[in-house]
């Protein structure tokens, strides 16, 4: 049965990646809460509920789970920490919209309205995983909890990007084919189990795309910033795993296949926002916070 409904969320999310950019027009112009009491937001959020809730929550409440030192003993956690994390980078990206369209003579809005309806779509998973998170976090470990950064430590939105070149034609087929290679091999290392694999893959494509920032010399904040995310989480899930007894595997194993399936969009994020980066508008590079993966070996 755990089979079945990590199978049956897999093929939801393929179709949710498939049509996310198609959709994302529809949901521009909405609010966050509108948009979470949308038929479609309630549709895919009770898939997640079936497909999680039953078969693991439950047992994550009723299991003894081992009372280890977490990776964050802060006794104010935040409550619904990836819903948190979505909202708040929507209303940073709400309020940095207008600054960057005045400044672009409204050139930048277009990828200003796709990052917003990327993100309010991003609330769909958020809403299920963290409701599969919180028996965990009541028992003392902190997933989800502790795998996001604030976006207080973001740059501000008048800075200046280092880079301001765009990408070439080569360097993009390059890059789409590593990035298509990383993906696939991420949610195979990812669905089983294999995590230390899984960031270990991730080093490799991160000094790919650094090379190639310094080489065209150009910014791919958004992809970068993404394949971070994995890595980290990825090395999260080993410890989570360890204090868990193994019983976080299948959520950390869903949260991660949620973040790498919209992967694929990413560079197209990155190369419109280096057109903005040549009139000297630091859009996304100010916007995403990235941090160096630390290299275990």
């Amino acid at each position: 049965m755990k089979r079945i409904a990590i199978a049956q969320t897999l093929v939801g999310w393929f179709f949710f990646s498939v049509f996310m950019m198609a959709f994302s027009p529809c949901f521009a112009d909405q609010s966050v809460d509108n948009l979470a009491n949308s038929p479609f937001f309630r549709f895919v959020q009770d898939q997640i509920k079936r497909g999680y809730e039953t078969s693991h929550f439950e047992s994550a409440h009723s299991s003894t789970i081992s009372q280890t030192i977490p990776f964050n003993s802060n006794p104010n956690d935040i409550q619904n920490p990836f819903q948190t994390h979505i909202r708040d980078a929507i209303s940073t990206n709400e309020k940095r919209s207008q600054f960057y369209s005045t400044l672009s003579n409204r050139k930048s809005q277009k990828i200003s309205n796709n990052l917003l309806s990327f993100e309010k779509l991003c609330l769909i998973p958020a809403k299920g995983i963290d409701l599969w998170a919180k028996g965990f976090n009541k028992s003392g470990i902190k997933i989800i909890q502790n795998d996001f950064v604030s976006m207080e430590k973001i740059s501000p939105p008048e800075t200046p990007p280092l880079y301001r070149g765009c990408l070439s034609k080569p360097a993009k087929a390059f890059l789409k084919e590593k990035i298509r290679l990383y993906q696939r091999q991420f949610i195979d290392h990812a669905f089983r189990g294999k995590f230390e694999t899984a960031a270990s893959i991730t080093l490799s494509i991160l000094k790919t795309l650094r090379e190639a920032e310094r080489e065209n010399y150009c910014h791919l904040a958004f992809t970068i910033h993404l394949v971070e995310s994995l890595g980290f989480g990825a090395l999260h899930a080993v410890s989570y795993a360890k204090q868990s007894q193994g019983k976080t595997t299948n959520l950390s194993r869903m949260f991660l296949l949620a973040q790498a399936l919209p992967l694929q969009f990413a560079l197209s994020f990155d190369e419109e926002s280096q057109k903005l980066h040549a009139l000297g508008i630091g859009i996304l590079v100010n916007d995403l916070f990235t941090k160096e993966l630390p290299n275990r070996k």
